[in-house]
C-alpha cells in the first residue's frame, strides 16, 4: 500500500512541477491556440505541444500540423513561424531534426554567439517574399510565399545556413541546408541534443 501512495505522490508531484504554458504564435487562426501539455511520465517525450482549434485538440510534432490553421501573410510572421520550432526552449517539442537557431548575444546561453564571431561566421535571419501565382489545383500553395534563411545548430556539431520555404497556409519545407561551421564548439555553440 505504501508503494502505491508513493507512486501516486510521484505522479502528482511530477505533474505539479510541469505547468502547461501557452505558446504564442501570432499567425494562428482565430479560435485556435497552442500550449504545452503534460502527457505523463514518458521519459522521451514528457511534454508535447497541443493545438486546439474549433473544439478539436491534437498533438503537434511538425510544421505540417499547422496547415490551414495559420495565416502567414507578412515577413515577420514567416520568421516567427520558423522560429517557433527552433527556439532553445521548445525545439524538443517538435520533430524538426533538433535544429536550434543560433543568435548573437551573451555567450552564457548554449545557442548564443559573441556578436563579433556571429558577424564573422554566421548570417542574420533574412526573409524574402516571393511572387506566388495561385494554382487552383494546389490551394494550400496560394497566397503569400516566403523564403527564410538563417543559421541553425545541429546535434552533429555543425552550424548550417538553412533556407526554409513558408506559404501563407502553413505549408513548410527546408529547401537548402549548407554547413557553414563544421565545429560549432569553436564559436561557443554547444548542442547536446534532446534532453
Amino acid at each position: 500500500m505504501r508503494s502505491v501512495i508513493v507512486a501516486i505522490a510521484l505522479l502528482w508531484g511530477g505533474r505539479a512541477f510541469a505547468e502547461d504554458v501557452d505558446l504564442p504564435l501570432s499567425s494562428l487562426n482565430s479560435g485556435c491556440s497552442i500550449r504545452t501539455q503534460w502527457i505523463g511520465l514518458v521519459r522521451l517525450v514528457p511534454r508535447v505541444a497541443a493545438l486546439q482549434c474549433g473544439g478539436e485538440s491534437f498533438i503537434v510534432r511538425t510544421p505540417a500540423s499547422f496547415i490551414g490553421h495559420v495565416k502567414i501573410d507578412t515577413p515577420e510572421k514567416a520568421l516567427e513561424f520558423v522560429r517557433f520550432f527552433t527556439s532553445p526552449d521548445r525545439y524538443v517539442l517538435f520533430d524538426t531534426g533538433s535544429l536550434v537557431e543560433v543568435v548573437p548575444g551573451d555567450p552564457g546561453s548554449a545557442f548564443n554567439v559573441r556578436p563579433r564571431l556571429f558577424r564573422k561566421y554566421l548570417q542574420s535571419p533574412a526573409v524574402k517574399e516571393e511572387d506566388n501565382p495561385c494554382n487552383p489545383e494546389l490551394p494550400f500553395l496560394c497566397g503569400h510565399h516566403f523564403e527564410v534563411t538563417r543559421s541553425l545548430a545541429a546535434v552533429d556539431n555543425h552550424v548550417y545556413l538553412v533556407t526554409e520555404s513558408v506559404y501563407e497556409s502553413g505549408v513548410y519545407a527546408v529547401t537548402r541546408k549548407k554547413s557553414i561551421v563544421k565545429n560549432a564548439e569553436s564559436i561557443g555553440v554547444f548542442h547536446f541534443g534532446d534532453y
